[in-house]
């Protein structure tokens, strides 16, 4: 009697999310404060992530019964995850929050936030006929990439014209051989997000 067949929940994680595990190079820890400790959606997400990394673990946290752990992290609401990235002994570790909407979107962005100060990402301008990073002719900023990809920064390209703003991501921005002027908004987009971008550095 070929019953019917358990679908396993287990989901298989996006590219993104994939591509953030892959780049791991510390340990991250989460810890998800759930109602009475238990919460199968949530843990089968969790163990989706570390099945994907050696560098992720994660810890299920009854909130009422681990009361010192749950204010140390400041949970005001729960489902509540703290995500920290670091070495066990690491003073200050980076760390994230995600509350509320628990997805592999949001937990996936708050690995971004954790990771984000450690690893810069170079943006660069597209849509000026700018040198093309992944363009490998002479005029092309390929080895530029090559050379901040060795050096723990990440590239991208973005098209400022179509976003109404810098990606939050983007610690350093390179406009490279435009070929012509940049518009107006954009410019001012490009101070503001300089501005921001400054103090996020401090």
């Amino acid at each position: 009697g070929g019953g019917q067949a358990t679908m396993s929940v287990r989901q298989s994680l996006s590219s993104q999310s994939t591509g953030v595990l892959s780049k791991l190079d510390k340990p991250v820890e989460v810890y998800a404060f759930v109602e009475a400790g238990t919460d199968p959606i949530i843990d089968d997400l969790l163990d989706s992530y570390k099945n994907a990394s050696n560098n992720f673990s994660y810890h299920i946290v009854d909130p009422v019964k681990d009361r010192d752990l749950a204010e140390r992290y400041k949970v005001t609401e729960i489902p509540f995850l703290h995500i920290q990235y670091g070495e066990a002994g690491d003073e200050n570790p980076q760390t994230a929050t995600v509350t509320r909407d628990i997805s592999e979107q949001s937990i996936t962005n708050g690995l971004l936030k954790a990771t984000a100060a450690t690893k810069k990402v170079v943006c660069f301008l597209d849509g000026h006929g700018e040198a093309d990073p992944d363009n490998r002719d002479a005029r092309g900023a390929s080895g530029l990439q090559d050379a901040l990809r060795n050096e723990n920064y990440e590239t991208r390209k973005i098209l400022p014209a179509s976003e109404a703003a810098v990606p939050a991501e983007c610690n350093v921005f390179v406009v490279a051989a435009t070929e012509r002027p940049l518009f107006d908004h954009e410019v001012t987009q490009l101070r503001d997000e300089l501005v921001k971008a400054s103090k996020r550095e401090i």
